[in-house]
C-alpha cells in the first residue's frame, strides 16, 4: 500500500467517524412511543410531588368560574396527573379548564386550621 492509498483510507475513516458524531445526538430519537411513556411519567410524578409534598398545592379553579356550583361552592379542579399531562402538552386540549387557571388552593397548615391568620377558629369544610 503506497502512501497515497493510507491517505485515502485514512480520510474516509475521519469522514465516516466525524459524520457518524454529528449524527449521534439525534440518532435513535424517532418517534417511538415506547421510549417516551418513561420521561413523561417521570416528569408527571416529580411535579405531583412538588406540587402536593412541597408547595401543598391541591386544587385550582379555572377562570370563567364566577358563578358557584350546585350547592353554592367554588368549583375547584383537583391537581392530578392529567392536570400535568395537559399542561406538558397542550397540543391535546384535554380540558379547557387546566390551561386557564384563575387561582391555586393549597392545605392549610395545622396552626393555620387550629388558630387561624388571626387567631380565631377557622371553619372547617363539611366532609
Amino acid at each position: 500500500m503506497d502512501r497515497v492509498e493510507i491517505a485515502i483510507s485514512a480520510t474516509a475513516e475521519l469522514v465516516a467517524t466525524a459524520f457518524e458524531l454529528v449524527l449521534w445526538p439525534v440518532a435513535d430519537h424517532g418517534r417511538r412511543p415506547g421510549k417516551v411513556v418513561g420521561p413523561i411519567l417521570t416528569v408527571i410524578v416529580f411535579f405531583l410531588l412538588l406540587f402536593w409534598l412541597l408547595l401543598r398545592i391541591v386544587a385550582f379553579e379555572p377562570k370563567g368560574e364566577d358563578q358557584p356550583g350546585d350547592g353554592g361552592e367554588r368549583r375547584l379542579r383537583p391537581i392530578g396527573p392529567l392536570f400535568f399531562f395537559d399542561r406538558m402538552i397542550p397540543l391535546y386540549k384535554i380540558s379547557n379548564d387546566n390551561c386557564a387557571v384563575a387561582r391555586y388552593f393549597r392545605r392549610a397548615t395545622a396552626a393555620e386550621i387550629a388558630g387561624g391568620a388571626d387567631g380565631a377558629p377557622t371553619r372547617r369544610c363539611a366532609p
